[in-house]
Order: structure tokens, then C-alpha cells, then sequence
């Protein structure tokens, strides 16, 4: 057992006990695994990761526990297609549809460490990151970071000129990349109208204006 399929275990373990306000102890020793019936899911599970990169193993497991609120989820599920689908529920519309959630909190906060580590990476002031283009390429890196889930929409509303060089992107590419980019006047409007991500945006917007 390798250690990429220890780690999916322990941020299984993780997730679907903290989730639930559970205490969790994290697996050190896997002798014997291999003989467990959860082993070929942590198998099918690594080769799926592997293939699909862009995909966030945590969130990957968080999902269903927001989509579908129920308080246990076997590692067999995430081998499904259901699976795959409540991801990709959990991203396009529970995160978008609840900005005040535990969950959208978190993903606010991991948004911030990332664009912060990507700038210092490639040396820019974080004011910067929204006009940034990735190497080779005409198209904005916000775009791709939101494709691959590495930043919540939301965030985006801390730039000074999020929307007017959203409004020059063509729909097409809106479409492709992030269709919740589609709807930005319902977008903002929902974070107006919320409490807690109004206030994390508002003080990430002080800061990267201070940048």
C-alpha cells in the first residue's frame, strides 16, 4: 500500500468523522489492509485521483455530506457515479447556493491561501492576480483555477476589476470554464444579502487593496 492510498484513507477517516462533529484518530499502521474489503475501493479511489488531478480529494469526500445530508457515506460510495455527480452538485450549486455555510466559509479561506500562494509563486502582488495570464496562454489564470476548483467564485468579488474583465471574456469561455460566471449579477446579489461571506470578502478586499 503506497502512500498516496494512505492518505485517501486517513482524509476519508478525516472528513466523514469531523464532518459530523466526530472525533477521528488518523491510521498509522496499515498491516493487514490489503486483506480488508475497504482496500479496493482506496484502490479504485487512488487510480481515479491519479487520472483526475485537478480533483479536490477532500472536497471530493465533503460533498455528499452537504448535498445530501445524511451522516455516514461508505468509502464503497465514492467509487460510484453518484459520486462524481454529488461533486460536481456540491461545487456548482451548494457552494454557490449557500455562502453562508460552514462549508463555503472553509472554501473562502482555502480560496485566500491559494491565490496568496500563487502570487508569491509568481511574483505578483496579490491586486494583480485577477489580470494574471497563465505562461503561453491568452487566457485569464482565475479561469482555470476555477475549473479545477482551486478557488470559490465568491472570492473573486474582493478584486476591483473582477467584473469589468469578466465582461470581456468571451460566453463561450465563461460557459466552459465556469458556468456560474453565467450569472454574476445573482451571484453578487447572494453575497450582498449574506452576513458572514459579505464580511470575509470585505476583508479580503481590504487587504488585497492595500497590496
Amino acid at each position: 500500500m503506497d502512500d498516496f492510498e494512505k492518505q485517501i484513507y486517513n482524509t476519508y477517516l478525516i472528513v466523514s468523522r469531523s464532518i459530523i462533529n466526530k472525533p477521528f484518530k488518523i491510521r498509522k499502521d496499515f498491516t493487514g489492509f490489503e486483506k480488508k474489503r475497504e482496500y479496493l475501493a482506496v484502490v479504485k479511489l487512488a487510480a481515479f485521483f491519479k487520472k483526475h488531478r485537478h480533483l479536490n480529494v477532500k472536497s471530493f469526500f465533503e460533498a455528499p455530506f452537504f448535498v445530501y445530508e445524511e451522516d455516514y457515506f461508505g468509502i464503497d460510495f465514492f467509487c460510484t457515479h453518484k459520486a462524481v455527480s454529488t461533486y460536481t452538485k456540491y461545487n456548482d450549486i451548494f457552494l454557490v447556493e449557500n455562502p453562508d455555510s460552514a462549508a463555503v466559509g472553509g472554501k473562502i479561506k482555502e480560496s485566500i491561501v491559494f491565490i496568496t500562494n500563487y502570487c508569491k509563486t509568481n511574483n505578483i502582488k496579490i491586486r494583480q492576480y485577477i489580470m494574471c495570464k497563465e505562461t503561453g496562454s491568452q487566457s485569464y489564470a482565475f479561469l482555470g483555477h476555477l475549473k479545477d476548483r482551486k478557488i470559490n467564485v465568491y472570492v473573486l468579488f474582493a478584486f476591483r476589476d473582477f467584473e469589468s474583465i469578466l465582461n470581456i471574456i468571451d460566453v463561450n469561455i465563461k460557459k466552459i470554464f465556469a458556468p456560474s460566471l453565467m450569472k454574476v449579477d445573482y451571484l453578487r446579489t447572494k453575497m450582498y444579502s449574506s452576513v458572514q461571506m459579505k464580511k470575509n470578502v470585505n476583508l479580503f478586499k481590504k487587504f488585497v487593496d492595500n497590496q
